[in-house]
């Protein structure tokens, strides 16, 4: 009866351990916004200390199942229960800086997310935002979130240098300066690589005052190539 009790136990560990959806360990995630007591303006303050948060998920006992960084890093055991729910134990981080005092609170904030809430189960839900683009949200106990993308935007002619764009973060207009380049299109994207905005016509700015608080990307299209660059939508 034991032998049988131990391997019954063994399978039902099996199933929950694989009963998740395996896109969450298919995937880098790239952070865009956390909400914290439903204040959801915490974008990322991408700069040259952060040019990405990162968030990876791996198998239990792999070297690193559960990591995520921004200047320094976070990682720790994850133990998954079902397809929609994780746990985590053992967290850790490594105690290097940020170049920047906002860096470093964003950091701590964004840390305080999964350190605060790990003694209780987190949810996560992944979205499909047309394209090939994901999302992904993951939910406290307390309701605080982290939002999260699979960037899919990339460059299929080369990336030119002489395009810049201007203010960043931006309010209200997105400004573009070419250099004597022609512009040929402006496009808009979330971060999970879903199209927002659009301009064909005035070809030196787009208005991107109706976009919510977060991360995107541009892409410029000239007669020379193609440029994406992020900006923050304030």
């Amino acid at each position: 009866m034991k032998n049988i009790a131990a391997l019954l136990f063994m399978i039902v560990s099996l199933t929950t351990v694989n009963a998740q959806d395996p896109t969450l360990l298919e995937n880098q995630w790239n952070l865009f916004n956390v909400v914290i007591m439903g204040d959801d303006n915490i974008p990322p303050p991408f700069n040259d200390d952060i040019t990405e948060i990162g968030l990876l998920f791996d198998m239990p006992g792999s070297t690193t199942p559960f990591t995520t960084y921004v200047c320094n890093g976070l990682y720790g055991q994850v133990t998954y229960a079902g397809n929609d729910t994780f746990s985590l134990t053992d967290l850790n981080q490594t105690l290097g800086s940020c170049n920047g005092n906002y860096s470093d609170n964003y950091e701590m904030t964004y840390f305080e997310f999964y350190f605060d809430n790990a003694t209780s189960p987190f949810t996560y839900e992944i979205t499909d935002e047309g394209a090939g683009g994901l999302g992904l949200i993951v939910t406290a106990a307390n309701g605080d979130t982290a939002e999260y993308g699979n960037p899919i935007l990339s460059i299929s002619e080369k990336d030119l240098q002489n395009i810049s764009i201007y203010p960043n973060p931006v309010a209200e207009t997105l400004f573009i300066s070419s250099e004597e380049t022609l512009i040929e299109s402006i496009l808009v994207f979330t971060i999970n690589g879903k199209q927002v905005l659009s301009e064909a016509e005035q070809l030196k700015s787009i208005d991107v005052s109706s976009l919510k608080s977060g991360l995107y990307f541009v892409s410029v299209s000239t007669s020379e190539g193609s440029s994406i660059q992020k900006f923050i939508k304030q």
